[in-house]
């Protein structure tokens, strides 16, 4: 490893430097849950068998994948199901991610940009990101995760500009 700056630490001990300086700085120590993406499933609709493995191999909350092949986000009943499917494993709901696409890959259905230069698909993507986040009228999540742009963006598909 290089030499850092005096008072810097470097490596796996820079974590519990960290972590040291919090607990030292008399502060209450962070409670921290583990979780996970359904991202992990992304290739198959959503069950209570994946969130029940989820909970079983430890992990206490989820992030949503919000991809319509994987969980139907415009569904109350799909939304319902998820709901009583976290109730059973104990899982709470983190975040939510916003649509990339309806299906997985972007193979087909729409894909969702909300840096696209063109402002019908920057709007769609919003609108399709509006409809994963009314989850959360029936299911308390703290975060959504937005990404600006997507990586199979062509010719100008994601523009600086609108993204702003």
């Amino acid at each position: 490893m290089g030499k850092c700056a005096p008072g810097c630490v470097e490596g796996l001990g820079a974590a519990a430097a960290i972590m040291d300086g919090l607990l030292d700085a008399g502060k209450p120590p962070i409670a921290m849950k583990f979780g996970i993406s359904t991202h992990l499933y992304h290739d198959q609709r959503l069950s209570v068998e994946h969130l029940s493995a989820i909970a079983e191999a430890g992990f206490e909350a989820v992030e949503l994948f919000a991809t319509k092949s994987h969980f139907d986000y415009t569904d109350p009943t799909a939304i319902s199901s998820l709901a009583q499917w976290l109730r059973e494993t104990g899982l709470t709901l983190h975040s939510i991610h916003a649509p990339i696409w309806d299906v997985i890959g972007g193979s087909s259905g729409g894909t969702y940009s909300t840096a696209s230069a063109d402002n019908a698909k920057r709007q769609a993507a919003v609108r399709q990101a509006e409809a994963a986040l009314a989850i959360v009228r029936d299911i308390p999540a703290t975060y959504m995760v937005v990404h600006l742009g997507t990586t199979d963006a062509k010719d100008g598909g994601n523009s600086r500009a609108a993204a702003s």
